[in-house]
């Protein structure tokens, strides 16, 4: 961090503050982050078979077709 803190080309500053603003995440992205964490927490998750099922019922996909039938 030291040599960051001597430089002198602007270029160079701006170039580090546009990396540093690229990956770093906004507010809403860690609230949300965070609520995700918090359900994990709480037990409010589903399993991937849970949620394919609720896809097929919400979606109404068929899912004995065959490859002839698709």
């Amino acid at each position: 961090m030291q040599w960051i803190q001597n430089l002198n080309d602007e270029k160079i500053l701006e170039k580090i503050l546009d990396l540093k603003e690229k990956n770093e995440i906004s507010d809403f992205e860690n609230k949300l982050i965070q609520k995700g964490l918090n359900d994990v927490l709480n037990g409010n998750i589903s399993t991937h078979e849970e949620v394919k099922k609720r896809f097929e019922q919400k979606f109404k996909i068929n899912k004995h077709k065959t490859a002839i039938n698709r």
